[in-house]
């Protein structure tokens, strides 16, 4: 078992201990994100670019810490962050993942939130570069978010990369792995690594989604012309409709954003029983369906099924019998495109879960599988938003 570094226990303690020195660390966080702010109000793509602090903000948190560059590398080498990997060796996630650690121990969401936030601006504006290279034309961008992303899209919902980093990205990450720092932050693999890893991960899966239809808009001469998507003050005049489908997904998810889900022990039972699921299966599929990385695709398997189902409030999800709708959903046969559609992205999700799952499954073992996955997310669905037994429905 690999022990929490000398070093990093003498910065957190030293921060805890000082309130003069915790109070500046403080405010240096909240200039830096108020700066961010104020440059973002007139962003609405993700062309736009957030400036990372100056050199200068990482030499005064380390001046806070007392310690060097070289101390605080050598202390992230001995959990893992190997500097053969450059984002690993880097001091500017370092210092940043030293006070997310401190807000864990202190539970200050804000330092928290602040850490996580000017992570991602970082992560941002590096993977946007590796996917567009050539720069970013916000025309395109404009063109996308109007015609071609869904409207469950994250950039789409969030077309400020502001917005997107501090009231998605950063409060979803840290109510998924918080309770892994609390744990053991030295863990090489589920400690403060995986708060790195898991950053770059989201941010990675946000630009492999937009590239391709980004570089297949540049290819068909596709865009908008910032005159029709503005009203002269640099606000979108556009504004899609919401549905009360859309509002009740939106409540869904984000009540399991803040309160990750873990399937309970009469629905493993029943899980178990009637479709033969092993403790792995579970595991596996519960890890997956809350790390954040896959929101989009979950959302648009819960839009096609409850335009199925034709469940558009709480009322009509709470008082849904749950087995017999998942039954006779999975049941049906035809060429229904939102059947069709279902059932190719809850395949997809399964083999994202289990990548060898086709090769290695049965027709029939893999229908139970995707049924088995269907109901597993409606039962999250009403976890998340109802106080009915699932005895009951």
């Amino acid at each position: 078992m690999v022990k929490m570094p000398k070093t990093l226990l003498y910065i957190a303690d030293r921060v805890l201990n000082d309130k003069t020195v915790y109070r500046d660390i403080e405010n240096l966080l909240k200039k830096e994100m108020l700066r961010l702010q104020n440059e973002s109000m007139s962003h609405s793509t993700f062309c736009d670019i957030l400036k990372t602090p100056k050199d200068t903000f990482t030499k005064k948190l380390l001046m806070y810490f007392g310690v060097n560059d070289r101390q605080l590398l050598e202390a992230f080498q001995e959990i893992g962050f190997h500097p053969e990997y450059k984002m690993y060796g880097n001091l500017y996630y370092q210092t940043l993942l030293t006070l997310y650690y401190i807000g864990v121990r202190s539970d200050d969401p804000m330092l928290r939130l602040f850490s996580l936030s000017l992570i991602y601006v970082k992560l941002f504006n590096g993977r946007k570069y590796h996917y567009m290279p050539n720069g970013c034309q916000e025309e395109i961008a404009h063109y996308l978010l109007q015609n071609v992303m869904r409207s469950s899209s994250v950039v789409r919902k969030y077309p400020n990369p502001y917005k997107l980093i501090t009231e998605y990205l950063a409060p979803t990450l840290d109510n998924t792995y918080k309770s892994y720092i609390e744990k053991d932050a030295s863990h090489p693999s589920k400690g403060l690594i995986v708060i790195l890893m898991q950053s770059w991960g989201r941010m990675d899966q946000i630009f492999v989604r937009v590239k391709d239809h980004y570089y297949k808009a540049v290819r068909d001469g596709n865009r908008l012309s910032v005159d029709t998507i503005s009203n002269g003050q640099g606000q979108e005049v556009d504004r899609l409709d919401t549905t009360k489908t859309d509002i009740l997904i939106d409540k869904i998810q984000k009540n399991i954003m803040y309160h990750p889900q873990k399937i309970t022990d009469k629905d493993k039972e029943y899980l178990k029983q009637h479709y033969k699921l092993s403790e792995l299966f579970l595991e596996k599929a519960t890890n997956f369906l809350n790390d954040g990385l896959h929101d989009d695709d979950i959302r648009h398997i819960y839009e096609l099924l409850f335009n199925i189902i034709e469940v558009s409030d709480q009322n009509k999800l709470c008082n849904l019998h749950v087995t017999k709708t998942i039954h006779n959903v999975t049941n049906k046969k035809g060429t229904d495109k939102e059947i069709v559609k279902l059932k190719k992205y809850l395949e997809t999700l399964l083999s994202s879960i289990f990548p060898n799952i086709t090769k290695t499954a049965s027709t029939s073992s893999i229908l139970k599988l995707r049924k088995a996955l269907l109901l597993i997310l409606m039962l999250r669905a009403k976890r998340s938003h109802c106080k009915a037994d699932f005895e009951k429905n």
